[in-house]
């Protein structure tokens, strides 16, 4: 299986002017191809939502929206277009309000939070940080992901620190479904 990969737009895109945050997305959708990419805001506007969808549909990027509460994810991705949504490590006990034409995502931080959000029905987590990461906890390491079994790897994205092709090799001899990141896919605007 060839490893996914899953863009994470960084704070500062949503406070970009309309026609510069279509410039950037299109950037590094067109440069890094990803597979998946989430929108990650607090709020959105609706030309930004809308922007969004429309820029990740024109690369055939899969289109994910995680805003500051899961409801209002949801409710903005059916309205929006929206693939899918990915829900913050609190929102765990909410992941049962997904409806099923969406897709979603899960931020966990440990085996067991990725278990758990397996169970309740998402699609696919994120698991971090596996690199040193700025402002976040110590890593949970590479050797790590080898705690999962096969089938929960099938479900499973590393985040955190991933900024390198290295990086990305390693995850890859891991047998996770791929790696998400925001700095690995932001390289190419500096």
């Amino acid at each position: 299986m060839n490893l996914e990969s899953y863009f994470i737009t960084p704070p500062y895109f949503s406070a970009l002017a309309p026609f510069d945050f279509q410039i950037a997305l299109s950037q590094v959708l067109r440069t890094h191809r990803p597979t998946h990419a989430c929108l990650r805001t607090n709020q959105a506007s609706d030309a930004l939502l809308s922007s969004f969808v429309r820029v990740c549909q024109e690369f055939g990027v899969l289109s994910y929206v995680n805003l500051a509460c899961l409801q209002t994810s949801i409710d903005k991705a059916l309205e929006f277009g929206f693939l899918g949504v990915h829900a913050k490590a609190s929102a765990l006990s909410e992941l049962k309000n997904i409806p099923s034409p969406l897709y979603s995502f899960y931020s966990a931080h440990s085996l067991l939070e990725v278990q758990e959000a397996l169970k309740q029905g998402v699609c696919y987590t994120t698991l971090s940080p596996i690199f040193p990461t700025p402002n976040k906890p110590p890593p949970l390491s590479l050797d790590y992901l080898d705690q999962l079994g096969p089938k929960t790897k099938k479900r499973t994205f590393a985040l955190g620190g991933v900024v390198t092709p290295h990086q990305v090799s390693l995850i890859a001899q891991k047998g996770l479904r791929g790696f998400a990141s925001m700095r690995y896919f932001l390289q190419s605007l500096l």
